[in-house]
Order: C-alpha cells, then sequence, then structure tokens
C-alpha cells in the first residue's frame, strides 16, 4: 500500500497535470492578414466589441533585405530615417558580432504599406528585398462576463477574422 502511495505522489511530480482557464470577459480576435490596425478597429465596432489592449502586433510586415559593397549600417541609418519602421537591425550573434556583411531585417509600423516599403528601397542604391512576411493582428477584447463563448461564435463568423478564442491561463498542478 504504501508503494503505491509513493508511486503515486512521484506521478504526480514527474506528470504534471494542466488545467486550462480562462479570464472572463476576455476573448482573443486574430484577423486576417490582409487586415490593418484602422480596419481591425472598425471590425470590432461593427461588432460591437470592445478593445482592451491595443493589437498584438506592433508591426505588419517583416521585410528581409540585402545589400551590397557591406553597406549594412549606412543602409541601416537611411532605413531608420524614413521613419516606416518600429525596428530596422543588423543580424548579430550572441557576441554582438555582425554575422553577415549584407544582411538587414526591418519590422514595418502598422501603418506602413508594402508599396511604401518598395518605394523606399527603390530609392535607395545598393539594397534589395529579399522576401516580405505579413503578420496579422491580434487583440484583447472585453465582452460581458459569462457570454464569451457566444461572441467567439459572433466573431468567428466574420470574414476578415481568422480565429476568436478565451483568453486562456494555463495552470500546472
Amino acid at each position: 500500500m504504501t508503494k503505491i502511495i509513493l508511486i503515486i505522489l512521484l506521478s504526480l511530480f514527474i506528470f504534471p497535470v494542466y488545467s486550462q482557464d480562462y479570464v472572463s470577459g476576455e476573448i482573443i480576435i486574430g484577423f486576417n492578414d490582409s487586415v490593418d490596425g484602422l480596419e481591425a478597429i472598425k471590425i470590432l465596432n461593427e461588432l460591437k466589441l470592445e478593445l482592451k489592449e491595443r493589437p498584438f502586433a506592433q508591426y505588419r510586415y517583416v521585410v528581409y533585405l540585402r545589400t551590397h559593397n557591406n553597406e549594412n549600417y549606412h543602409l541601416k541609418n537611411n532605413l531608420e530615417k524614413s521613419q516606416l519602421f518600429t525596428l530596422v537591425d543588423i543580424p548579430l550573434d550572441d557576441k554582438g558580432i555582425d554575422i553577415s556583411s549584407n544582411a538587414i531585417f526591418a519590422y514595418a509600423k502598422l501603418t506602413t504599406t508594402e508599396n511604401d516599403i518598395k518605394q523606399l528601397i527603390t530609392s535607395l542604391k545598393n539594397i534589395e528585398i529579399t522576401s516580405v512576411e505579413t503578420t496579422s493582428i491580434s487583440v484583447l477584447v472585453r465582452v460581458p462576463v459569462g457570454h464569451e463563448n457566444n461572441q467567439i461564435k459572433r466573431a468567428s463568423k466574420h470574414k476578415y477574422i481568422n480565429n476568436a478564442e478565451f483568453n486562456y491561463i494555463n495552470i500546472i498542478f
């Protein structure tokens, strides 16, 4: 009997039990990639949902660029001066050393369009776009307590919403 109790207790430590609960009165909504910040607010107003927190995504596009003639730092400064990006950076290793003499990545502001980026890159010399990744916007929304499930179902039906879900809390026992 003692061995059984010991095995049960040890298994609780080795195999933790997870429980998912959610924050009452909150849901998370994820929009399609084509939806920008202003459109997201319009959709929330249309659905009569209250934004609790600003969009999780602080940028719209991640732009990967290739530079020529080792001009990373000069071109990085030009990109920063454009005011189109929240962050422009050069890949660095753990010691802060530039690991690529011809790469830059930039996170475009939510208000920056892909056309804005292309026009800027075209105006600069010795730089080209290697890829652009679109990020989707997710928001935290306040809903009446006890109506989370109904609001998730309602929001999920909107053509510009990718997903709506509870604002889960993971609890480990």
